[in-house]
């Protein structure tokens, strides 16, 4: 990735560690519930496992703006952005401009066409599959559905995408025969019946 200029005030700057910087912002209550609706700050490793995420999983930039750092925005593999901007420096048209910068990315990469068909196609199939199987209780797109397009723009050979959709689902698989055969001896996809001993839920942060 690279620096993107998007005017004389703002530019997007790679991701790199800076919690100096970036920490405050996700610390205020009101960013955090437009963020992901926690009522609770971020702390130093909560920041890093989501900074670590966005960009594993896309692109993920800061936001400078006239010299200060003041939020960052980021495209998703699946074209979904996000942009965050710090309380003092919201409703001067940063956010607007940075998502207007983000679909610019979008199309460099030459993923908005094929998403706008994959998006279209996932609206049109339950009202093509409730006329044609008389299916009414309605029908929703697998989250696989886009994985193709995800494969592609991270340049990964199609040689690729079947193994490594079988290598995720390996351990379920493997769970679910064993429950067909302790169960039901048939193949089927049960009522879950666990084989394990019942446990306690322990939360994330008890853990």
């Amino acid at each position: 990735m690279t620096e993107r200029i998007i005017d004389n005030e703002l530019r997007l700057i790679p991701y790199y560690r800076n919690d100096e910087a970036s920490l405050p912002w996700y610390q205020d209550l009101d960013v955090c519930k437009q963020v992901d609706n926690r009522e609770e700050p971020y702390d130093v490793e909560l920041l890093h496992r989501m900074y670590d995420y966005l960009t594993v999983h896309g692109d993920c930039y800061y936001i400078e703006y006239k010299g200060v750092l003041v939020g960052d925005v980021s495209l998703r593999e699946n074209s979904e952005i996000a942009v965050v901007v710090c309380k003092e420096y919201q409703n001067q048209h940063i956010g607007r401009r940075c998502v207007l910068e983000m679909l610019k990315l979008a199309r460099e990469k030459g993923c908005e066409k094929e998403y706008a068909l994959y998006e279209k196609v996932e609206h049109m199939a339950p009202e093509v599959i409730a006329e044609k199987r008389k299916i009414y209780k309605g029908v929703n797109a697998n989250v696989d559905f886009y994985s193709g397009l995800v494969y592609s723009m991270l340049d990964l050979p199609p040689s690729l995408y079947t193994p490594i959709f079988a290598a995720a689902r390996i351990v379920g698989w493997s769970a679910h025969r064993l429950e067909e055969l302790k169960n039901v001896d048939k193949i089927i996809r049960p009522a879950y019946k666990p084989l394990a001993e019942y446990k306690e839920y322990v939360r994330m942060d008890d853990r």
